[in-house]
């Protein structure tokens, strides 16, 4: 190959040293790398160069091998018979020098030293391994031919500019060789890690991917604390971006956040607009879990709690805030007791006294009523109810319509820890396509059994605000869209006893909390109005229905039978 040329540079230090510690031809076993500069080897093996007997330079291989790397044969004493030599240009290894000394020439020693320099430039991750020889001698060309190495007919550029140098010194007919070097096989246990990555893009269907993952890979350094996109799973993918996103729209909102539940929604929420030493007012008609938050929790935090009644006149209720009032939480209709407020009313005089507007909307599930569009800083909704409609996943939503709002939720979102897997993410939104067919048959159905209720003879009143002739049938009719699956009753006075009996006797009504699935469901409420500080004052037992998606007739059907049943039982109590 002729003697190494000298390139320019300081000392480095050598990227890799293997060592061949045997001369047989039939038995080379590599020596793991071993860090150490050139000069520091050749003092090692006191190596010359075989053809003449003397040593090279030393300051030659500080800058001919550079960043390269050096293998070296040695004898079983040790004493070095062979050596290649490489130097780096990017990620292609430039065979420098290769010599064997004249007794080894003929053991395969050469074929041993290449095979070598091949493999570490292959665990090194280089492309190549390059080379210039004379093209006709029979141990050049031929010999590295028969290794892979293919005469390169537009060599790269400094590879072109090596041989040119080599013509300037009278070098003639040689030729530029290239070893292009497959990927080193990786251990199973990598590949296993490695496998299975999700394609850059994935084939279009109707409903967005499931997308999980606590890590998110970003594509460099800088991108690590960009807030502008996605850094941490826990803060939603593909899939929860995509439920926010219809929510959105859905709710005319420039932002929605997902909770894990709707009462951490509505829990969320009120943290992230309240501090130590405000004053909320909160409707008595609030979701019973509501009221237990704002007792147990904000009272911790010097956050002071007032409850008002469910009618009370906007007027009135804004004659109750003070300096420190922050927020007012309505729920409109009232949880059990379906009592109406004026939304627009009190959002707007609450505006008036920078004071905040926080809506439960999970009745109206942002399709019936749009608490945003109706001057409410905040529209909340259990998607535990209509918008999942299937009873199978828990998740809540707060949604708004201003930048200021949007970083308070964010903050507390990510503060907290709060987070919704992208199943049930998945379920919501699926739920959401199909939120108006399903609430149109709940309401319609709801509807006709509030009017059968109301003629049946076991039943003193029909709290449906939707229901013609209701206490606040106007004000729902101004403002409402359309109406909810669920009302309750009240029935004529009995004993807790024959409640329960009614309730044993359905057969198609489910017992249980919660509501807006495809089931209908019914429980007995008045060991949940105990707590209120504005007592209803109903004349008998209160049952709440959610009315679900089976044919009206079969439910009406199996109220009247449970309905004689409650009249036996009172008769006989």
């Amino acid at each position: 190959m002729g003697r190494p040329r000298r390139l320019r540079g300081g000392h480095r230090r050598v990227r890799a040293v293997q060592v061949i510690r045997a001369a047989r031809q039939e038995d080379l076993p590599l020596i793991p790398p071993i860090e150490r500069s050139a000069v520091q080897l050749f003092a090692d093996f006191g190596l010359p160069l075989p053809d003449d007997g003397e040593p090279e330079p030393a300051e030659h291989w500080r800058a001919a091998l550079g960043e390269g790397a050096l293998w070296v044969a040695v004898d079983a004493d040790d004493r070095p018979i062979g050596y290649v030599a490489c130097v780096s240009h990017g990620d292609v290894l430039y065979v420098q020098q290769i010599d064997v000394r004249r007794d080894q020439q003929r053991r395969g020693l050469g074929r041993a030293l290449m095979a070598a320099a091949i493999a570490g430039a292959r665990d090194m991750g280089r492309s190549a391994l390059a080379l210039t020889t004379f093209r006709a001698l029979a141990f050049n060309a031929p010999f590295y031919a028969q290794l892979g190495f293919v005469e390169a007919a537009h060599p790269p550029p400094w590879l072109a500019d090596i041989l040119a140098d080599e013509g300037r010194r009278g070098l003639e007919d040689r030729c530029a060789m290239v070893l292009e070097l497959a990927p080193r096989a990786l251990d199973d246990r990598t590949r296993l890690v490695r496998a299975g990555k999700p394609a850059e893009q994935l084939a279009r269907t109707v409903g967005p991917p499931i997308q999980k993952g606590s890590t998110v890979l970003l594509p460099n350094a800088a991108a690590l604390y960009d807030e502008a996109r996605p850094t941490y799973g826990r803060a939603g993918l593909a899939t929860q971006s995509a439920l926010a996103e219809a929510l959105g729209e859905l709710e005319a909102a420039t932002a929605v956040k997902l909770f894990p539940s709707g009462l951490a929604a509505v829990a969320g929420a009120i943290t992230a607009l309240v501090a130590a030493g405000d004053d909320i007012l909160v409707s008595d008609g609030a979701y019973r879990p509501t009221r237990r938050f704002c007792d147990r929790v904000l009272a911790r935090f010097g956050v002071g709690v007032r409850y008002y009644a469910p009618r009370m006149a906007p007027q009135a209720l804004m004659a109750l805030a003070t300096p420190a009032t922050r927020l007012i939480v309505l729920e409109s209709p009232a949880s059990l007791t379906f009592e109406m407020q004026d939304v627009a009313a009190i959002a707007r005089l609450a505006r008036a006294q920078n004071v905040l507007t926080l809506m439960d909307n999970t009745w109206g599930a942002g399709l019936l009523f749009k608490p945003l569009a109706h001057g409410v800083d905040v529209s909340v909704q259990a998607l535990t109810k209509y918008v999942g409609g299937h009873s199978d996943a828990f998740m809540g939503s707060a949604a708004v319509a201003s930048p200021e709002l949007e970083a308070a939720l964010d903050r507390a979102v990510w503060d907290f820890g709060w987070a919704v897997a992208a199943e049930d993410a998945y379920q919501m939104l699926r739920g959401l396509r199909t939120l108006p067919t399903r609430l149109e048959r709940h309401g319609a159905s709801g509807l006709k059994l509030a009017a059968w209720l109301a003629d049946q003879p076991e039943v003193l009143q029909v709290l449906h605000p939707a229901l013609p002739g209701a206490h606040d049938h106007a004000l729902w009719r101004r403002d409402y869209r359309g109406a909810a699956g669920l009302f309750a009753v009240v029935l004529k006075p009995a004993s807790e006893r024959a409640v329960e009996a009614l309730l044993d006797a359905l057969t198609l009504f489910g017992l249980g909390f919660s509501w807006g699935g495809f089931e209908s469901l019914a429980v007995h409420c008045d060991p949940q109005l105990d707590e209120r500080r504005f007592p209803p004052n109903l004349p008998g037992p209160l049952v709440r229905l959610s009315i679900g998606l089976e044919a009206p007739d079969d439910l009406i059907a199996d109220l009247r039978q449970a309905l004689d049943v409650f009249a036996k039982a009172g008769a006989d109590g």
